[in-house]
């Protein structure tokens, strides 16, 4: 799924395997149930668009420094 910032750019995040999710729940202080993952729209999906649009793309960047978490920095959509 894809993701804006607060800085106006775009996070995608792929974070489909058990690992990655909660690696990523763990690392962005998400709470939401591991079954809830693969949700694309409604609640899961706002959920997890709130936290990442109070984050600029440097504490993202930072925050996930060293980890593995299926996530990317989007700069520019085209």
């Amino acid at each position: 799924s894809l993701y804006r910032t607060s800085d106006g750019h775009y996070v995608a995040v792929a974070a489909v395997e058990e690992k990655f999710w909660s690696d990523l729940k763990e690392t962005f202080d998400i709470d939401l149930p591991l079954e809830r993952r693969f949700e694309t729209s409604g609640p899961a999906f706002n959920a997890v668009a709130s936290v990442f649009a109070k984050l600029s793309t440097s504490e993202i960047e930072s925050r996930s420094q060293n980890k593995e978490l299926c996530l990317s920095i989007v700069r520019k959509i085209s």
